[in-house]
C-alpha cells in the first residue's frame, strides 16, 4: 500500500498527504497544537489571547503578586506606626482613653517608628512599580478584592489615631472655635490658652484656619460631637475623611468599570495604594475631602449618564454646571483644588475653537455642539 493512504500517526512527524485532490494540510512544527501538545507561550512582551468574552486573559507573571506582597508589608509598617502609640510620628491625643481613636501605648523609640516608616515608603514606592510593569505585560489581579482590601486599610486607619502630622489638632481647634462662638479666621489658638482643645495645638498656633467654608463645617460638626475631647474630635474628622477617601475610590473604579485592566490601575493607583493610605487616611488630612469633590465633579463632566443619555449636539449645561459645584466644593475645601476645573474648561474651550466656523448653535454648552464628547 502507498504511505500516502496510510493515516497520520501522532508520532509520524511527516505531513500527511492525502490522496484525494486538494488542499494539502500540513502539521504544525514540533507537533505545536496537535493533540497532546499545548499551544505555544504568547511571544514575550506580546498581548495573551483573549478569553471567550474578548478579555486578555492573565499571564502568570511574579511581579504582580511580589508587588502586592512588598505592598501589603509596606502596609503592615504604616499600619505598626499607627498601633504603636504617641510617638515622635503621633502626637499625643488628650481625652478619655474609653473614647475611639484607639492604640497601644507602647512608647516607641522615635529611631523604630521612623524605621517603620522609611521602609514602609520604599516598600510601596517598590511595589507598586512592580504590579504596574506586571500590569503592563498583561498580569491581572481582582480589582474588587483590592478595592475592599483597600476599605478595609481605610478603615482601620480611622480607627487609630493620626500618624505622620499635627494637622488634625489644628483643625479640632478651629472647630472648637466656631462651636464656642469665636470666628475661626481671625482668632488663634494661643488667644484661647483656657481652652482644652485649643491648648492641644502643636504647629501654627498664632495662624488662623487657612480653610474654605466646607472644612470649617466638617470640623465645626466634629466638635459638635466631640466637645472638650480632642480625642473623640479628631476621630470623628478622621471617620468622615475615610469614607471621603473610600467614596474617591469607588468613584474612579466606577470610571473603569467594563474594562479589567483599567478597574486594576484605578484601584492600584486610589484605594489599594499605600503611600496614600498612610498619608491621606492615616494623616487624617482634609485634602481628602477637597479631592473626592474634585473627583466627582471630573466624573460628572466625563462620564455619560446610563439615565439621561449625552444629547447628539453636545453635553447638557446641567452636567457642565454639576462639575463645575462639585469642583468648587472642593476649592471650597483648599483653594488648590481649583485647578482641576482647568482639565473640563480647556476640553470646551477646545471643542468651541474646532466648531466656531461651523455655524451650529451651541445652545447646550453656550461654547460649543459638540463639547467634550
Amino acid at each position: 500500500m502507498p504511505d500516502a493512504d496510510l493515516p497520520a500517526f501522532a508520532g509520524n512527524t511527516s505531513p500527511a498527504v492525502s490522496a484525494e485532490p486538494g488542499p494539502r494540510i500540513e502539521e504544525p512544527a514540533d507537533g505545536a497544537g496537535a493533540p497532546g501538545h499545548p499551544p505555544p507561550d504568547p511571544v514575550d512582551g506580546a498581548a495573551a489571547p483573549p478569553d471567550g468574552r474578548g478579555v486578555p486573559t492573565a499571564r502568570r507573571d511574579r511581579r504582580g503578586p511580589a508587588g502586592l506582597t512588598l505592598s501589603a508589608a509596606a502596609l503592615t509598617c504604616f499600619l505598626l506606626v499607627a498601633l504603636l502609640g504617641p510617638s515622635v510620628m503621633q502626637p499625643v491625643l488628650p481625652g478619655s482613653a474609653g473614647q475611639p481613636p484607639y492604640s497601644l501605648v507602647a512608647h516607641p523609640s522615635a529611631h523604630l517608628v521612623i524605621a517603620l516608616t522609611v521602609a514602609g515608603v520604599v516598600l510601596a514606592v517598590a511595589g507598586l512599580a512592580l504590579c504596574a510593569l506586571a500590569a503592563r505585560r498583561g498580569w491581572m489581579f481582582r480589582p474588587r478584592l483590592l478595592l475592599v482590601a483597600g476599605a478595609v486599610a481605610a478603615g482601620a486607619f480611622a480607627l487609630m489615631p493620626p500618624v505622620g502630622s499635627a494637622d488634625h489638632l489644628n483643625y479640632a481647634a478651629y472647630g472648637r472655635m466656631a462651636v464656642t462662638g469665636n470666628d475661626p479666621y481671625v482668632t488663634t489658638a494661643r488667644s484661647l490658652p483656657a481652652d482644652p482643645v485649643a491648648h492641644a495645638v502643636q504647629d501654627w498656633r498664632d495662624t488662623p484656619t487657612v480653610y474654605g467654608p466646607i472644612a470649617t463645617a466638617q470640623q465645626t460638626f466634629a466638635s459638635l460631637v466631640g466637645g472638650t475631647s480632642v480625642r473623640l474630635t479628631v476621630f470623628v474628622m478622621s471617620l468622615t475623611n475615610a469614607l471621603a477617601f473610600v467614596a474617591a475610590g469607588l468613584l474612579l473604579y466606577r470610571t473603569a468599570r467594563g474594562d479589567p485592566r483599567r478597574e486594576l490601575r484605578a484601584v492600584l493607583l486610589w484605594i489599594a495604594n499605600p503611600l496614600l493610605l498612610f498619608e491621606l487616611v492615616g494623616g487624617a488630612h482634609n485634602d481628602v475631602l477637597a479631592i473626592a469633590f474634585a473627583v466627582a465633579g471630573l466624573v460628572a463632566f466625563g462620564l455619560p449618564d446610563p439615565l439621561r443619555p449625552r444629547p447628539r449636539d453636545g453635553r447638557s449645561v446641567s452636567r457642565c454646571v454639576s462639575a463645575g459645584i462639585l469642583i468648587g466644593a472642593g476649592a471650597a475645601i483648599k483653594i488648590n483644588v481649583a485647578i482641576a476645573g482647568g482639565g473640563p474648561l480647556l476640553v470646551l474651550v477646545a471643542e468651541w475653537w474646532r466648531t466656531r466656523g461651523t455655524g451650529e448653535a451651541g445652545h447646550r454648552t453656550g461654547l460649543g455642539p459638540t463639547a467634550a464628547r
